[in-house]
Formats: structure tokens, C-alpha cells, sequence
């Protein structure tokens, strides 16, 4: 009975080295590659930045918790998390079904040409990666409600074609 409970005890202890070293290899000396198709459920500073933003506007204008928001990517996790408070998410893809004058939308890239030409005002566009070895998505973020945003170089003004082309048709 005494010498099993040493044996358990000198079993536990190789385990907890073990896990120990696995750590630190995996952490410092073989870290994963992030090309890797496993990395996905990483996210990037660029998607903690992009929360961020939006979540403090959302505390500074409370209304906006009514806004649409279109998650139009066919992987759409983990916004319908971080989002959860806005009660109007819609999860329709972008090139099948544009829910007009959305606060945001999250594209596909295939699908943002398509979006693009159906903004009726200003819209910040811009191409982020937010899971590590994933493509990049487009997203456009209503100019009027986010004013500025970090993303210098990364975001260009989109949405205002469209109203030159309507004034010159009544014109």
C-alpha cells in the first residue's frame, strides 16, 4: 500500500515534467507554424483592433446596438460572439443578399465589388486578415458613425460613386 502510493506519486510528478517540457518546446523552441491550417481559431491584432473599435463606439452611442450588422462571410465565427450585444446580425452572404445601410459588413472578398456598388453613402473599405492562415476579408464600416479609424493604409473611402451617379442621372 506504501510503495503504491509512492509509485502514483512518482508517476504524477514525471507527468507534471512532461507537461512541463512539452510546453516549453512548444512554446519556445518548435512554435507553430503559422501557415499551419490549424492556426485558424487564432485571431490577429488586426481583429482585436476592429472589436475594439467597434465595441467602444457601441458603449459611447448605445443606439447603435439597434443597427444591422452583416456578417456575410461563409465563416463567420467568432463575430456572432463578440457582437452579441447588437440585436440586428444578419448572416446573409454579401454577392446574395445586402441588408441596406448596414453599420458594418463583413465580406467575402469575391463578394465586396458587388456590395461596393450598392453603398448609398461613405463607407471606410478595408481588407483585413483576422484569423491567422486564413484570406483576408473586406469590411466596410460606416463612415458617418466611425469618423476614424486606425487602420491607416489599409482603408480607402468607398460608397460615393453610386451618389454622383444618381445626382447626374436627375440633373
Amino acid at each position: 500500500s506504501h510503495s503504491k502510493k509512492w509509485g502514483l506519486r512518482l508517476l504524477v510528478a514525471a507527468g507534471v515534467l512532461f507537461n512541463i517540457y512539452s510546453l516549453w518546446q512548444s512554446s519556445y523552441r518548435r512554435p507553430l507554424d503559422l501557415q499551419h491550417p490549424y492556426v485558424y481559431v487564432n485571431s490577429t491584432y488586426e481583429q482585436r483592433m476592429l472589436e475594439k473599435i467597434i465595441l467602444a463606439e457601441a458603449v459611447k452611442r448605445p443606439g447603435l446596438l439597434q443597427e444591422n450588422i452583416q456578417i456575410g462571410l461563409p465563416e463567420q465565427w467568432p463575430w456572432p460572439w463578440l457582437l452579441r450585444d447588437f440585436q440586428k446580425l444578419h448572416y446573409n452572404l454579401c454577392d446574395k443578399d445586402v441588408i441596406e445601410e448596414s453599420l458594418i459588413y463583413f465580406c467575402d472578398p469575391a463578394a465586396a465589388d458587388f456590395l461596393e456598388h450598392k453603398l448609398m453613402e461613405p463607407y471606410w473599405k478595408l481588407s483585413l486578415s483576422l484569423r491567422q492562415a486564413r484570406e483576408p476579408v473586406i469590411v466596410f464600416m460606416k463612415k458617418a458613425v466611425f469618423s476614424e479609424i486606425p487602420f491607416q493604409g489599409q482603408a480607402e473611402v468607398v460608397g460615393e460613386s453610386l451618389i454622383k451617379e444618381m445626382n447626374e442621372v436627375t440633373e
